[in-house]
């Protein structure tokens, strides 16, 4: 087909999109049973038109701009967690060569995106997808995802007084959306260090760098580094009475440790093994400039700073900042 064609072809299902998601979700209504099917059909075109015709930037920030206003559909979300990750499972491949630990998705994601899409295509396609959700963050904040024009325009009452929007039905939503979007974002950084967990929600990934490690039976081996010392102190100051007291029969240490580890997945147990990242890894300034201001905003939701600050976006890039000078310099 012609370019002119695709245009059309990617205009028209936008439009369609947005006049069936757009607009506040009733329950049971025509756009919570077509969201799926809609987003579905949306992303493959949008993948075919990206290998044999790639869309210009102003239909990329079109997409970006409807698709913020119909982020309060769960399917869209999922959707999206789902091609992203499987873009990134073909990114690594080609970037990183044949001795990084593959990002193996299930063959339904893996086939969303075509086969014949080039290197320089999946690259391309892979950021502005990234960005395609604009800020994930936003999910965690009603106010700010009932901020669109349809939100609006369908919340006014008959007087023209605007109605609590935060409190429509459908915002309720949003905690488990966000927390979609951030798994998702989550298995990405993981992804891009080597390892390879699974997906609560589909077939799991295979987790291809998982190195066999004894069973943590000591402090040393517990407990996180930046931990170690101040420990070890607690534990010789609560036994060394009874030490003292008892020689014969040493007493026997305990330690309180969490059932799961930072590296660990949700649904990984404790007996398993942690997850170590490839020694073949993107530095870390490569990750925090790709992913930093989303994760440090999403753990910072509903939190203040001192002083009754609230957080921002020039905060939450100046930290990283921070960090990335401090990386430098060591």
């Amino acid at each position: 087909m012609m370019r002119e064609t695709w245009e059309v072809l990617l205009l028209f299902l936008l439009q369609i999109n947005d006049t069936l998601l757009a607009a506040p979700t009733a329950p049971g209504g025509i756009a919570e049973h077509l969201a799926e099917k809609l987003i579905s059909v949306l992303f493959e075109v949008w993948f075919l038109a990206c290998t044999r015709c790639f869309p210009t930037p102003p239909y990329w920030k079109t997409a970006r701009e409807m698709l913020a206003n119909w982020r309060h559909h769960p399917p869209v979300v999922e959707q999206w967690s789902r091609v992203i990750c499987a873009l990134t499972s073909r990114l690594l491949r080609f970037t990183y060569g044949p001795s990084f630990p593959p990002f193996k998705v299930p063959d339904e994601d893996a086939n969303l995106i075509p086969a014949e899409m080039d290197s320089d295509c999946i690259a391309q396609t892979w950021f502005r997808f990234l960005h395609m959700l604009s800020n994930p963050v936003d999910l965690s904040n009603p106010a700010i995802v009932s901020s669109t024009p349809k939100f609006q325009e369908q919340l006014l009452n008959v007087t023209g007084v605007p109605q609590e929007v935060i409190q429509h039905p459908c915002l309720k939503q949003l905690p488990q959306i966000f927390f979609r979007a951030m798994r998702g974002i989550s298995c990405l950084v993981d992804a891009f260090l080597g390892i390879s967990r699974p997906r609560s929600d589909s077939a799991p990934p295979t987790p291809v760098n998982r190195l066999s490690m004894p069973q943590a039976t000591t402090a040393s081996n517990t407990t996180p580094p930046h931990s170690r010392r101040h420990r070890a102190v607690t534990v010789n100051k609560s036994t060394m009475k009874a030490t003292t007291g008892n020689t014969a029969h040493p007493p026997k240490i305990q330690h309180q440790t969490s059932t799961t580890s930072p590296l660990s997945s949700p649904n990984q147990t404790s007996s398993e093994p942690r997850p170590l990242p490839a020694p073949t890894r993107p530095k870390v300034n490569s990750i925090l400039n790709l992913f930093g201001q989303w994760l440090f905003d999403a753990a910072l939701v509903h939190c203040k700073l001192h002083n009754g600050m609230n957080r921002d976006n020039s905060m939450t890039a100046s930290f990283i900042q921070i960090l990335l000078s401090y990386k430098s310099c060591k």
